[in-house]
């Protein structure tokens, strides 16, 4: 069926007619259908399942603000609420998210050395990449991407832009914290562990490791 495997919007998934291609089943979307380990770990949309067959249908976009403002005179005050508060959010992960080498500073001296940390604040908090006593950047926690990936995915920007005086990426206990909870769904057979290119970093992820996989871990 054209339906199959498409990304909804929660208000339109909610009051479209669907049908499962694979039992003939037809009905509307209820909360019962969706895979909510997906929604409560993250922001990426859930697979929602035929409730005759139980296979997998599509996906249902809980943050999808478009949809939301589409279908906005039938949200109450509160969903309303909901959707300008995931909108900021979203707009916050947008501007602060880190993708390209060039969105890093100049910075002067032979030697630099990283610090990634989490620091909380009220509505939210930010990971901060400091060298010494200046802050190189600022990413809120949405805009990370997941846990010890996104360490590896950011030792690559800083040798990309700095070079051999990118000479170590360390993590605080905060930050290691952070990075185990966006983990913490990761199965060991499918974890990935980045190439380990700046010092520091082969540590931060050891000690990621054994906070996800435990005992599981192996050097």
């Amino acid at each position: 069926m054209a339906d199959r495997m498409r990304t909804w919007g929660s208000n339109s998934w909610k009051r479209s007619e669907l049908d499962c291609p694979h039992c003939g089943w037809k009905g509307k979307g209820t909360m019962k259908m969706v895979d909510f380990e997906a929604v409560l770990r993250s922001t990426v949309p859930a697979a929602f399942h035929c409730p005759a067959c139980l296979k997998e249908l599509g996906f249902v976009d809980f943050y999808d603000v478009a949809d939301a403002k589409a279908h906005w005179d039938e949200l109450s005050e509160s969903e309303r609420e909901t959707v300008l508060a995931n909108e900021r959010a979203q707009r916050r992960d947008r501007e602060s998210r880190l993708d390209d080498p060039a969105q890093l500073p100049d910075l002067p001296g032979e030697e630099l050395r990283f610090v990634w940390d989490w620091r909380p604040e009220e509505g939210g908090g930010w990971m901060v990449l400091s060298e010494g006593e200046r802050v190189v950047w600022r990413q809120s926690l949405g805009a990370v991407g997941d846990g010890v990936n996104a360490f590896g995915r950011l030792a690559h920007l800083l040798v990309a832009r700095y070079g051999p005086r990118a000479r170590d990426l360390a993590a605080t206990p905060a930050a290691i914290e952070k990075l185990a909870e966006n983990d913490a769904w990761v199965h060991w057979d499918s974890y990935f562990v980045p190439p380990v290119l700046l010092r520091g970093t082969a540590r931060a992820v050891e000690e990621v490791r054994r906070k996800v996989f435990g005992g599981a871990c192996k050097g």
